[in-house]
């Protein structure tokens, strides 16, 4: 009886040290800071695709960071600026407006040719999803919160979130040609990758 006892406690103890091994050894997500310092371009178009009357922009950035260099495509969908102000001092001639960032999805490509996919979280008007555009200097500054989706390679199970923090200048805006503004933005967050 005693013999078994103690046959049972040793299978026991050798059943929970096997299964301790392949916990600790099993792959498990790992949080990573993911950081990118980038700079481009964003080109207006007259695209509307779901005819509501706000059309998209592109954005082309290059930059590098934590996975190392990488490029950059962003479609963004801007909401129809309704005189609603960032800041409003017309002693100053001060007037920077309010612009809602209704959508953006981003697809970056690093060396590697590995994509890594966000979009934004949903748009919150009492959020930080909006561009606020100086009339007088032609200088915008946005924060805009991404939510990543996955990707290619080494992000195919990604997930976490991103914070895009952006400043933009006009280089050229005609009544008859899309807007053509030159983009300086960094990308801070958190991300998980299944090793």
């Amino acid at each position: 009886m005693v013999d078994k006892i103690k046959k049972r406690q040793i299978i026991g103890a050798i059943c929970t040290l096997i299964v301790s091994s392949c916990l600790l050894s099993a792959p498990m997500a790992q949080a990573d800071r993911f950081q990118r310092t980038a700079s481009g371009w964003l080109n207006g178009t007259d695209v509307d695709v779901d005819v509501n009357g706000n059309t998209l922009s592109v954005l082309n950035t290059f930059g590098t960071g934590t996975f190392g260099k990488s490029a950059s495509n962003q479609v963004t969908e801007l909401g129809a600026f309704e005189m609603e102000f960032c800041v409003f001092d017309p002693m100053n001639g001060i007037f920077i407006i309010r612009i809602p960032i209704l959508a953006r999805s981003s697809i970056i490509r690093f060396a590697s040719g590995d994509l890594l996919f966000s979009v934004m979280e949903p748009f919150d008007p009492t959020s930080i999803n909006f561009l606020c555009f100086d009339v007088n200097s032609q200088i915008g500054t946005a924060e805009i919160p991404m939510v990543i989706t996955g990707g290619t390679g080494k992000f195919a199970e990604a997930t976490g979130t991103l914070l895009i923090s952006q400043n933009s200048t006009v280089v050229l805006e005609e009544a008859d040609f899309p807007v053509h503004i030159a983009i300086t933005e960094v990308i801070d967050g958190e991300i998980f990758l299944s090793h």
